[in-house]
């Protein structure tokens, strides 16, 4: 089963402030304006949203001519502000084509009626918080029509690695003895990586404690995926550009390992 941290007063309400100070605009999202390349055409395609949370891309998959879009997410609350936003920014006829439901994703279950019905399965930063990622795949490939894709997001393996990571945004540890040492003899930043070929859980503390991920390698992600026959159409890594860092969008740290990973896949004909 997943855990529900979004639902605990004290992280929702965390991360509902970290939302609005981040000012989350999809069309100036770095992130997402690195994951929308990858996201095939939307209009006339019935999508589904693994791990909707606010429900942002539901909505901009109705804005964009999905026939219709089912979000997906553990958390209550999450689904709450995602339906009380479509309702409040989206037009009547793409508010209507928008369905929520409140489903774990390590247990989801859709009927044997939507096989290979849709034609976009999407998730954002959702993935690596699944127990069983086989599972999910295996039910995403399924309920794909031929030719339809999977998109996603998440963080990646070399951000996921450490096991006893701190404050995460600070983990870069100082190597004094590297060749790139400063004058003031700290060293150079680096990025631990000796958990990771060690897969499993994390539990790390941000915006509050105790929040439980699963860390995957590369090799990892891979494995699942094409155990289950799709066809890799893309793949990216997230590192900051000078003109993000410039605009504050970014920081420093971010510049030592990527910070997610994008794939798109496609279901063979």
């Amino acid at each position: 089963m997943a855990q529900n941290i979004y639902d605990r007063q004290d992280f929702f309400d965390a991360y509902d402030k970290y939302i609005d100070r981040s000012s989350k605009d999809v069309d100036t999202d770095p992130a997402w304006n690195r994951l929308a390349p990858l996201v095939p055409p939307v209009a006339g395609l019935d999508v589904l949203d693994l791990g909707c949370g606010s429900g942002w891309f539901c909505r901009w998959a109705a804005a964009h001519g999905a026939r219709s879009v089912l979000g997906v997410d553990v958390s209550e609350k999450m689904l709450a502000k995602a339906r009380g936003l479509s309702a409040a920014t989206t037009t009547t006829e793409e508010h209507a084509r928008i369905e929520y439901r409140r489903a774990d994703l390590d247990e989801l279950t859709l009927p044997e009626s939507d096989t290979a019905r849709y034609g976009l399965v999407f998730s954002s930063l959702a993935l690596h918080y699944l127990a069983d990622l086989p599972r999910v795949v295996a039910l995403a490939h399924r309920v794909l029509a031929p030719g339809g894709f999977f998109v996603f997001n998440v963080e990646h393996p070399i951000y996921t690695a450490p096991r006893n990571p701190r404050v995460v945004r600070a983990a870069p540890v100082a190597d004094e003895n590297s060749q790139g040492a400063s004058d003031d003899a700290q060293g150079e930043l680096c990025w631990p990586l000796t958990g990771y070929g060690d897969e499993g859980e994390r539990v790390v503390d941000w915006l509050a404690k105790g929040l439980r991920k699963y860390h995957r390698s590369v090799t990892g992600y891979m494995d699942v995926l094409l155990a289950q026959g799709f066809l890799v159409r893309a793949f990216k890594e997230f590192f900051p550009t000078e003109e993000e860092l410039a605009s504050g969008r970014a920081d420093e740290v971010e510049k030592l390992r990527p910070l997610f990973l994008m794939m798109s896949l496609q279901k063979q004909n």
